[in-house]
């Protein structure tokens, strides 16, 4: 199943081939921003508005990640990376991290199943996400891991200067330290 499958009756003029990989089937009731709030957790997206077409693609567009330069070192030690040409920061955790994902089991006749992630805190109590779509059991288990540890990588950032621009990186886009 594809997004713009879901999507082009709401918007018609949108690009959005996006696999919904393990989604077999999905009971929509609302508009596009619900499906898309909806399909977030599990199917993170980016969306490009720059251009006459909305374009709707995966979060992670590469395969592999693009290296960057040398960071750019500053003059002035009050700019932005300062002598070290970069800025790190981690982020408190969330309270309530992705952890249970509901969903309807074709397996079990279309009856709820519930598949939990492999928590990195397990001291937090995990937020479940209810989604009322078709997935067989083991893709459904991927999908919660998935955004589990999407959740948790997300929390630490690293603002990196340079002085080369390269269409090829964009903010989201995968990379490589030097």
């Amino acid at each position: 199943l594809q997004l713009d499958a879901l999507i082009a009756p709401s918007v018609p003029d949108c690009d959005a081939a996006v696999p919904l990989d393990g989604l077999e089937g999905l009971a929509v009731d609302g508009s596009a921003a619900d499906l898309l709030a909806m399909l977030d957790p599990l199917w993170p997206l980016d969306c490009d508005a720059c251009d006459a077409q909305l374009t709707l693609r995966p979060a992670r567009r590469q395969a592999a990640p693009l290296p960057l330069p040398e960071a750019a070192v500053a003059v002035d030690r009050a700019e932005f990376g300062g002598k070290a040409g970069f800025a790190r920061s981690r982020r408190t955790a969330s309270p309530a991290p992705i952890g249970v994902l509901r969903h309807y089991d074709p397996e079990r006749d279309y009856q709820p199943g519930t598949q939990r992630a492999v928590l990195h805190r397990p001291e937090a109590l995990p937020r479940q996400v209810e989604l009322p779509a078709t997935i067989a059991a083991p893709a459904a288990r991927r999908l919660v891991d998935e955004a589990a540890r999407r959740q948790a990588w997300g929390q630490q950032t690293i603002s990196w200067r340079i002085c080369q621009i390269d269409r090829a990186i964009a903010p989201g886009s995968l990379v490589s330290l030097p």
